[in-house]
């Protein structure tokens, strides 16, 4: 399967859930707290090796955080596709 396909297969699929729920936090939340990461690594398991390495961050209240995954095999994937198309 092309990536393009399974692009299309996967715009076919039903929502899991609905983008946002009815229950919703008060406004003013989090109105104190603060998340602290200092030097973390995580892994998906712990029998496999971690995916992220020495992490660290301060998230303030109220702060919006935005988190984005590049999966690095995609993005192999795509660039020799490309590459191959150039080469043709």
């Amino acid at each position: 399967m092309t990536s393009v396909e399974r692009i299309l297969e996967y715009c076919d699929l039903e929502s899991e859930a609905a983008p946002e729920t009815e229950v919703k936090p008060p406004p003013n939340w989090p109105s104190n707290g603060n998340i602290v990461f200092d030097n973390m690594s995580l892994a998906y398991h712990k029998s496999l090796p971690n995916v992220l390495h020495n992490i660290s961050c301060n998230i303030k209240p109220k702060e919006k955080v935005l988190a984005c995954a590049i999966f690095l095999i995609s993005a192999q994937q795509t660039l020799s596709k490309v590459c191959r198309l150039k080469a043709s």
